[in-house]
């Protein structure tokens, strides 16, 4: 009766795991600080679950740490995994045992394995993926047989089926689980970034723009060194007789060619935005008045597209108005 509520209580921890799992995906945007948000928390469910082991001998323990592990590997990156792996082999190590170094070897296995799954889901789209994550796991179970005869054989024998049970059940009900707020998350941004975006340059709207120019100001105002910041409208000459003579797909091209080499002509981090028929905004970030005053130059030298109309036989060349302020931070 203890073994089984040692078990229902690791598929608990896994359940706590899945909703710390959901706030770090919708309120850290940082992938670095989501990998080592992520890489603690799991590494703590591990170390929980050492805490609560079945134990077969003295220092010899059976718990579902390994689970952890590997879907540190598998969701939260190297650095993630690196983090998991300290977190609980430090909670193993004190805790020590002729067990110890078996144990911190079958960690160190588990998340690589972890990694490993990662890696080819990402490559090749496995199918029965969390089967395949759960006989990863489980095929860290024969490495309780390091520890020395015939302790480490009993473990295996007493505790192996109690293991395979966990890992098998805690893949498929992990998986599934994190798999769906994933995607529920991955659904969210697609649905922001429709909500922000004009859908037919895919430049920001006006929306989009105020949130990403307030992001981008409190990421400036972090910065030991602050520069300025070029503001540019950039408004294409005559497009309303664009329209008329060639007609509105011809506009709509000419639309989408000049905001791709607005893109091509700016730097990634540079916010670009459509906030009228004609009419656009650049927002440049960090960048000092004399790199501003070149950009602008740049812009206007390279915002300059062909329409054509072939049944009028005519052709057009267009062209950009710029107007530029720097402001210094």
């Amino acid at each position: 009766m203890e073994n089984f509520l040692i078990v229902v209580n690791a598929l608990s921890q896994l359940a706590a795991v899945t909703l710390i799992f959901s706030i770090l995906q919708r309120y850290i945007a940082s992938v670095r600080y989501k990998q080592l948000f992520l890489g603690i928390i799991f590494g703590l469910g591990a170390a929980l679950s050492i805490l609560q082991p079945i134990t077969i001998e003295p220092g010899v323990r059976i718990d579902g740490r390994n689970l952890f592990l590997a879907f540190s590997g598998a969701f939260a990156g190297p650095f993630g995994a690196a983090v998991s792996f300290l977190v609980a082999g430090s909670a193993r190590i004190y805790l020590g045992g002729i067990g110890v170094w078996p144990g911190i070897f079958s960690m160190f296995v588990a998340a690589a394995l972890g990694l490993l799954w990662a890696f080819l889901d990402q490559r090749n789209h496995l199918r029965l993926k969390w089967l395949i994550l759960a006989f990863f796991v489980s095929a860290t179970i024969p490495l309780i047989l390091l520890v020395e005869p015939p302790i480490g054989l009993t473990a295996f024998i007493l505790g192996g089926p109690y293991l395979l049970v966990i890992y098998v059940v805690g893949s498929l009900a992990l998986g599934l689980l994190l798999q769906n707020e994933s995607n529920f998350y991955l659904r969210a941004i697609d649905l922001q970034r429709f909500s922000e975006t004009d859908p037919l340059t895919g430049a920001l709207n006006r929306r989009g723009l105020e949130r990403n120019v307030r992001i981008s100001l409190e990421a400036t105002a972090t910065r030991s060194q602050r520069l300025g910041i070029l503001v540019a409208m950039v408004d294409i000459d005559e497009f309303n007789y664009i329209n008329d003579i060639f007609g509105h797909e011809a506009g709509d091209k000419a639309l989408q060619e000049i905001t791709r080499l607005m893109w091509e002509n700016s730097r990634p981090a540079d916010l670009i935005a459509r906030i009228g028929g004609d009419e656009f905004l650049i927002f440049a970030f960090n960048i000092s008045e004399h790199d501003a005053e070149k950009y602008a130059n740049r812009l206007q030298k390279k915002l300059c597209v062909t329409v054509e109309n072939e049944k009028l036989e005519t052709r057009r060349n267009i062209s950009v108005s710029i107007g530029s302020i720097f402001l210094k931070e």
